[in-house]
């Protein structure tokens, strides 16, 4: 991750634009690699984020529907793809962003045996998946990747149409709220409210995820999903800090079905080390217990 220079007063006016590179690889042959650019300019008039990368990924597939169809047993979902997504924001009022993006994602799926208890309608396997957007953000956050005040509210709705070049026509919609509240100098309790939806054609990997620590990241897939999570962020002492968190959600393939089967939750603690002062930038380590079982996560900067 490289930050671009900033002279005294684009400092004092925007964050600074970043580049970076990522890349992962796992022991069942899982591997992603892209690039990434977020940029700032004009007195933080103008925003761009894109995002281009190549990922193949070696998944579990339990079902769809959310707790009450989810199985224990699970078949081998294989996903390759590439994507680019570019987003532009203008700033149209104090804290408030208008933008627009474009999206192109050329994937194909695999599955091994689907258990019949665990039937869904995957969606077309191999797809080109192409789509053009609206944006809206309200930012009143102090730091882009560690804030101490301050929320990000975003609402996404991204339009997939065959007659844009791909193969399918479908509607993603994305509502969330991160809500950032200092109660003490070295003490901050952060909270994260997620809504998804998903109407039409819908691709399976472009499903809603139920993205919550201590189950897998494909354990919860539906149409509608709602997500709640907290996170209580202490800085110990220099650039040492210990974390506690829980959340739970709900995914089902129809509205009117979310709730039915339970809620799962998740809950752990985590320690943070600040490698980047200047940014707020931490490596983070988290152990979540969800569903009888433990997970360690290893990453840069904050979950949300």
């Amino acid at each position: 991750m490289h930050f671009h220079p900033q002279s005294a007063d684009e400092a004092a006016a925007q964050p600074p634009s970043l580049t970076a590179a990522f890349a992962m690889a796992t022991d069942n042959g899982s591997a992603v690699a892209g690039v990434a650019h977020m940029h700032y300019w004009d007195s933080d008039q103008w925003r761009f984020s894109g995002v281009a990368g190549y990922a193949h990924l070696n998944l579990d597939f339990f079902g769809g529907g959310g707790p009450a169809s989810s199985q224990d047993n699970s078949a081998r979902w294989t996903v390759d793809g590439t994507f680019v997504q570019p987003q532009l924001y203008r700033r149209i009022a104090p804290n408030w962003y208008l933008g627009a993006q474009l999206r192109y994602a050329s994937v194909r799926q695999s599955f091994g045996f689907i258990p019949p208890d665990a039937q869904k309608a995957t969606g077309p396997l191999d797809v080109t998946s192409t789509g053009a957007g609206a944006l809206l953000q309200r930012d009143t956050r102090d730091n882009k990747f560690n804030p101490y005040e301050g929320s990000l509210l975003d609402f996404n709705a991204m339009f997939i149409r065959s007659g844009l070049g791909g193969d399918v026509s479908y509607n993603a919609l994305d509502v969330r709220y991160r809500k950032y509240l200092s109660l003490r100098p070295d003490l901050v309790l952060a909270t994260d409210l997620h809504g998804c939806a998903r109407t039409g054609d819908v691709p399976l990997f472009d499903d809603c995820f139920l993205q919550l620590r201590g189950f897998p990241a494909t354990r919860y897939i539906g149409r509608y999903m709602a997500l709640a999570q907290a996170e209580l962020r202490w800085r110990v002492i220099g650039p040492l800090g210990l974390v506690a968190f829980a959340g739970t959600g709900l995914v089902a393939n129809r509205f009117g079905d979310l709730g039915v089967g339970g809620a799962p939750v998740g809950f752990g603690i985590g320690f943070r080390y600040m490698v980047l002062e200047a940014e707020r930038i931490n490596l983070r380590v988290d152990l979540a217990q969800g569903g009888g079982s433990r997970v360690v996560y290893v990453s840069v900067t904050e979950a949300f």
